[in-house]
């Protein structure tokens, strides 16, 4: 815990023998112990702080400085974990807001993001299974306008294949199925 007199000792070995390659490491080791012991206080003080990117900073800098501090490498893999753990979490909250809104492509763009952190997971499924149903519903009413807009200009061959095209979506579809047997016998009716 004292670099000075470490230092003194390792200078002391490197003059006696300049080309011993374990004081020339542990030379480079103590050259960055100051540092590296500042970093350390930096890095208690964010850890009682909770500021888990500060403390994420400080152990980079300290296991750059000395990478044979076996500790700081696993301690920095561990909240590496759990910081990439707390941004997929926030992914997935951001997600399910979007639900809310029916904003489906700032959704995607949360689950893509939660999946590029964890893919395959199955609360991004899930989160990306009621996007697909919402884009269905939305697909559908939109199909549904369409077929009203075109019955109400007389175009049923129009409005018939649109009320096919739910029945794709949707083969239970009690509007589409009124809709397109009104429309086929109005065909039926003008041939």
């Amino acid at each position: 815990n004292d670099p000075a007199a470490a230092q003194e000792w390792i200078d002391r070995a490197l003059r006696l023998n300049g080309q011993d390659a374990s004081a020339q490491h542990l030379h480079g080791r103590i050259v960055v112990l100051p540092e590296v012991m500042s970093l350390f206080q930096k890095a208690a003080e964010a850890e009682v702080q909770n500021q888990l990117l500060d403390l994420q900073k400080y152990l980079r800098k300290i296991a750059a400085l000395d990478p044979e501090r076996q500790d700081v490498v696993s301690q920095l893999a561990g909240l590496n974990e759990q910081l990439k753990q707390a941004e997929y979490s926030e992914h997935l909250r951001r997600a399910s807001e979007f639900i809310k809104n029916e904003n489906i492509q700032a959704t995607r763009q949360e689950l893509n993001s939660a999946n590029a952190l964890y893919s395959g997971r199955q609360d991004v499924k899930n989160l990306l299974a009621q996007v697909e149903k919402i884009e269905k519903g939305q697909r559908i009413n939109t199909l549904l306008g369409e077929a009203k807009t075109f019955e109400g200009q007389d175009q049923w061959k129009q409005a018939f294949e649109r009320y096919s095209q739910i029945l794709v979506e949707d083969s239970e579809n009690r509007a589409a199925i009124n809709g397109q047997k009104k429309a086929n016998t109005i065909i039926s009716a003008n041939n």
